[in-house]
Parts: C-alpha cells; structure tokens; sequence
C-alpha cells in the first residue's frame, strides 16, 4: 500500500484503530488538513491516498471514506466503496452545494454525506464529528430538492426514446440490465454470469451511455419504467 509518509507514521500499517480515508491528491486535501483533523479528534487515524486501491488492506478497519469532488467517475467509486468497504461510511467533500443539484451520485441503498468544504471551520469540524459518530448529514437544500422531486438540472437526455431495450442493447447488456435494476454490483454480477468484473463495469458504461442516465439508479429507474412496461 501507498500512502503519505506522515500518515503512514501515524497509523504504523497495521494498526486496528479506526481509521479515516480521504481519497484525493494532497491539494485536495492538504497535510495541514491532516495535522487539524488529529488535533481536533482523538481515536480516528487520519490517512491519505490516491486511490480505493491504496487502502484495501486498511478494509476492517476503515469507519469513513472521504471522497473529493474531483474524482473521476465519483458514482462509480462510491459503489465500488461499497463493495470492497461495507463497513465503512461514505461522503462527499465539495465546494459548491448547489452544482450538486445535477450531479450527485445518490443511491437510495447507498447513503452518501456531503461535506462542504468552503463552510466555516466550526461547522465543517461540527459535521465531520456527526459523521464520526455515525450519523449522515445532507444539505438541507439538496433534501428539499429531492423531496420535490426535481429533474436534476445536469441529467442527461433519455437517449433510448421509450424504444424497446432489445432493440439497442447487445445480448450481454440484456442479461446486465436487468442485475443492475436488482441492485446487485457489479462483482457479484460478475459471479453470476461468469465474466471479470472489468469486463462488467465495461458493459455498465456502455449501457448508461446508451440509456442516457449516468448512474446505476438512472439505469434502475429507466429499466423499472421502460423494460417492465414494455414486456
């Protein structure tokens, strides 16, 4: 494993003390940052890294997962989170509430807090400690978004047109739909049709391309809607 030589220091690799995984460069989340977030909780180790790879033999230990905003494919990560860390919790860190409007990755199985970077130190310290305490913290102007039930205003357009799915989705992409509407992630998909879990994160891409959603809920939601009705 990878990680900042201080935090390595601080957890000594094979300690079995929560630990605390932010994922993201060191301009996302500074050394300084760090020192703060250890001076201010005590019981958590505070470590650093890159990727979800670099903390999967930190797994059991693992309480919370901070992922920045930047990250490529965030909705994709958090579901691959879920299954390499089921213990663990996740939230997002992001400047601007409101951009999320279009483009939070919310899954209903999955609870996902946000973390607002820009807000003032007491309450940034004052939500790290409920997710600390095991408690998940959304804005209030994203729940209230939700509840009135929205279209977000990033959502891509349903490209599939209500057409049948057979007639635009290969055999394989068939047989993955209708998993993925289940709720099932793509490593067990994987097991159960035989194939690498590459090989299914692949065919998913292809098919929120292909739907026009960009999510594994979008896909679920256009399978429930479309598919269903249609057979």
């Amino acid at each position: 494993m990878i990680l900042d030589r201080e935090t390595v220091g601080r957890t000594g690799g094979g300690s079995s003390s929560p630990v605390v995984a932010l994922i993201g460069s060191q301009l996302q989340f500074s050394d300084r940052l760090l020192r703060l977030l250890d001076a201010e909780f005590a019981g958590p180790s505070f470590v650093r890294a890159g990727s979800l790879e670099e903390l999967l033999d930190q797994a059991s230990s693992i309480m919370l997962v901070i992922l920045h905003e930047d990250l490529a494919d965030l909705a994709d990560l958090i579901d691959e989170i879920g299954e390499a860390l089921p213990g663990a919790r996740v939230a997002v860190a992001c400047r601007d509430v409101a951009a999320l409007r279009g483009t939070w990755p919310w899954n209903p199985r999955r609870r996902v807090s946000v973390l607002q970077i820009n807000a003032q130190l007491d309450v940034w310290m004052s939500v790290f400690r409920l997710l600390l305490c095991g408690q998940d913290y959304i804005p209030a102007e994203l729940v209230e978004h939700w509840h009135h039930g929205e279209e977000p205003a990033g959502a891509a357009p349903d490209v599939a047109g209500g057409r049948a799915p057979e007639t635009f989705l290969t055999p394989r992409e068939l047989q993955i739909l209708p998993l993925i509407a289940s709720g099932m992630r793509n490593k067990a998909i994987a097991g159960d049709l035989g194939l690498s879990e590459n090989t299914v994160k692949l065919h998913t891409h292809n098919i929120f391309a292909k739907l026009g959603v960009t999510n594994r809920t979008g896909a679920a939601k256009w399978y429930l809607s479309n598919a269903r009705s249609a057979s």
